[in-house]
């Protein structure tokens, strides 16, 4: 008896730790109706207000995806993030991402969280949100593609990019490669410093650049005008440097700093 409660117990604690951690609402843990894809019926069939979650594989990340860091030091890359969609009366409004490590405020409202989701088929149903809607929704699914190990998302994640789209989700998108792709991203993102039309989003590939070490390498060759750039580039890639903590970058403004 003693070992079936222990062995109770544990698969309760599993369970707990593969659902998000709520503040002040209700999780309802619920399996998807047959035949949904993946999870576009539900959406449909939600009345009322709420928020429904699902769990999913990432490309690996030490990044925090909360509204407010927290304490944690994460050591190691999570490979996983929770989805959330705020829907009323059958209408997508929402989409946010979070670490598994999080905790999330829902406002009070439900949470129905769905445990049996698959992977297949969240590329083409988080897509849906940027070709129809051209506000938040859009920037927050170019967010979660992002986010997506397979190789049809960073296809996807490249093409939204350079696409006729918002600019806050063009930026998602230069976020996202900046720092899961550095190697796809480089030339890309370069492209977007000295091509781009929208002078905002030059400036955002600086920070997408500054994302990883490899992008830190061009910011200083940038900064030390091996590169030729603009005044406004050469600005950003400083500023950037000096919140980097690559021994590179420290040593490039300590050079500033004694002059």
């Amino acid at each position: 008896m003693k070992l079936a409660a222990a062995l109770t117990l544990a698969v309760a604690a599993v369970a707990a730790a593969q659902q998000p951690k709520l503040l002040e609402s209700t999780l309802e843990t619920r399996s998807l109706p047959a035949g949904a894809s993946p999870i576009e019926q539900v959406v449909r069939d939600t009345k009322g207000a709420a928020w429904i979650a699902w769990r999913i594989a990432t490309v690996p990340s030490r990044r925090q995806m909360c509204s407010i860091q927290g304490p944690i030091a994460r050591l190691e890359g999570t490979r996983e993030a929770f989805v959330f969609i705020r829907v009323e009366n059958g209408q997508a409004q929402r989409i946010r991402t979070f670490s598994p490590d999080c905790e999330i405020d829902a406002g009070g409202l439900p949470v129905l969280y769905f445990d049996t989701v698959a992977q297949s088929g969240m590329l083409a149903f988080l897509r849906t949100f940027v070709n129809w809607d051209s506000g938040k929704l859009a920037d927050h699914a170019v967010q979660a593609i992002g986010l997506l190990p397979e190789a049809d998302a960073l296809q996807a994640t490249e093409q939204y990019l350079v696409a006729n789209l918002p600019i806050s989700a063009r930026r998602n998108a230069a976020t996202a490669l900046g720092e899961f792709h550095p190697d796809r991203a480089i030339p890309l993102l370069t492209r977007i410093l000295h091509q781009d039309d929208e002078p905002r989003m030059r400036e955002h590939a600086v920070y997408a650049l500054s994302l990883s070490p490899k992008g830190t390498a061009l910011l200083l060759d940038i900064a030390n005008r091996k590169v030729q750039a603009a005044p406004a580039i050469r600005q950003k890639a400083v500023f950037w440097l000096a919140r980097s903590s690559l021994p590179e970058a420290r040593r490039y403004i300590e050079t500033i700093l004694e002059r």
